[in-house]
């Protein structure tokens, strides 16, 4: 039979006789082996027997008397009936595990088994009844019902996180805040069988997100087909003002999907398709504007520019265009990134080109040239007209 401890002394029983001298006076001696109970011995006094259940007492190693013994010598005599008792204890710290040896069953009864900590015997972790573990809480049933089979939560409060191993349609990780109703639980995860997918949740259960069947990320819609819209948020700052913005709307078969938004106001525009075309557009409302002039200048920058030719290094094709850091020397606003950066780690951080600029420059650019010529037309035309007279003369 396995044990925990000292190992275990089979012991036989040794009949054994302690005499003591009674004075008149003292009424509790000394034995020479520990006992438990008065019926674990006979006592004569004066070849008198005593009554084990009023004339004395035993604990330990000390037999007390209600009347102290006459004196006399050897006049007490105290015959033991059943082998001594022994009581080991385990040293603490000396239990290991390879004395424990197999736990097979820990019972607690109809209560719930708990685990505690602390001088004060602090519940740390709780299984209840109905198979419910709570981490931090004795209460793991008084949470959401369909999310207690794990909690981590505070005291006996709703504020924590539990993991709900639920039935084939759904099994849950869920996020609670403390209040109660429809609101106690402000986020989930979720897996679906239904669907076959993975879905995130906010506002006491409504779904948000989901990674569907396909692989697909889908933001406020649950299916992938067309005629469904979806927005995904990548980047915010911790204002909240800007934003990086992906939103496919269907609109009666033409798709758009926006880019950049400064606080909910869409300011690079989308892209348009209905199946068989595709546009571009960049939005350009006055309303986003402000100190509006006309560009001066333009001709003599694009003087300046300097187109080229070129091979890509990736697959050796030709292209044609500009130098970015070129560019940058003459229109600065159309390029991105600095010459030669490198991130952290040294990799080159590559300068783009947003060709966007360049059109209004071309633009102002082609209509100063043409101020020139229709100038140019203009003195030409009274040139021609005072030749044409004076050779009518």
């Amino acid at each position: 039979m396995a044990f925990i401890g000292n190992t275990n002394t089979t012991q036989a029983f040794t009949p054994a006789v302690d005499y003591f001298s009674g004075n008149g006076s003292t009424t509790a001696f000394t034995l020479s082996r520990p006992v438990a109970s008065v019926a674990q011995v006979q006592v004569t006094i004066d070849n008198v027997a005593q009554n084990p259940s009023s004339a004395f007492t035993v604990s330990g190693n000390t037999i007390t008397f209600t009347s102290a013994p006459l004196s006399g010598t050897n006049n007490i005599y105290i015959y033991y009936t059943s082998p001594i008792t022994q009581v080991i204890a385990p040293g603490q710290g000396t239990v290991n595990t390879t004395a424990l040896g197999n736990i097979t069953n820990i019972a607690s009864g109809n209560s719930s088994l708990t685990l505690q900590t602390g001088s004060g015997n602090t519940t740390a972790v709780t299984i209840d009844t109905s198979q419910n573990v709570g981490i931090g809480t004795a209460t793991p049933s008084s949470f959401y019902s369909e999310a207690r089979n794990l909690v981590v939560g505070t005291g006996t409060g709703g504020q924590g996180m539990t993991i709900y191993a639920g039935t084939a349609s759904q099994s849950r990780l869920m996020f609670a805040d403390g209040t109660s109703g429809s609101d106690a639980y402000t986020g989930f995860v979720q897996y679906s069988h239904a669907d076959n997918a993975l879905q995130f949740g906010t506002n006491g259960g409504s779904e948000r997100m989901r990674i569907d069947s396909s692989g697909n990320l889908l933001v406020g819609t649950t299916s992938s087909g067309s005629g469904n819209s979806a927005r995904v948020l990548a980047r915010q700052t911790s204002s909240g003002g800007y934003a990086v913005v992906a939103d496919a709307v269907s609109n009666g078969g033409t798709y758009y999907l926006v880019g950049f938004q400064i606080n909910g106001t869409t300011v690079v525009g989308q892209i348009t398709s209905n199946g068989t075309t595709t546009s571009y557009t960049t939005s350009s409302d006055y309303r986003l504007k402000n100190t509006i002039a006309p560009m001066t200048g333009a001709l003599a920058k694009v003087a300046l520019l300097k187109p080229c030719t070129y091979k890509w290094n990736a697959d050796g094709s030709d292209g044609e265009g500009f130098i970015a850091h070129e560019l940058a020397e003459v229109c600065p606003h159309a390029v991105s990134g600095e010459k030669d950066a490198v991130d952290a780690e040294g990799n080159p951080q590559y300068q783009g080109i947003d060709t966007s600029f360049l059109v209004a420059t071309l633009t102002a650019a082609i209509q100063e040239l043409k101020a020139i010529n229709d100038i140019q037309a203009e003195t030409i035309n009274a040139l021609t007209a005072r030749i044409v007279a004076l050779e009518n003369r």
